[in-house]
């Protein structure tokens, strides 16, 4: 499923949770493009918990587990 289509269409009717795909995960600069994509647009109005859409891979190091979480801590900060 498309989050970003989910959002659009019911964003102020839900709260969503996931649509971070686990599978880039290991791969830190697409990761990070995925989520500097879909974060953003994700957390508008509201009703958006970070997570990724299935569980994390166990080859992602716990250093780049850390990097991600602070992505999405900045990337889903309110101002």
């Amino acid at each position: 499923m498309n989050p970003l289509a989910i959002k659009q269409k019911f964003g102020r009717d839900l709260v969503l949770h996931g649509g971070i795909n686990a599978v880039l995960w290991d791969q830190v600069e697409a990761i990070e493009a995925e989520m500097r994509r879909t974060v953003p647009a994700m957390k508008e109005s509201g009703g958006y918990i970070f997570s990724s859409d299935h569980s994390v891979p166990d080859s992602v190091s716990l250093e780049d587990f850390r990097r991600i979480i602070a992505l999405a801590k900045q990337l889903g900060r309110y101002d």
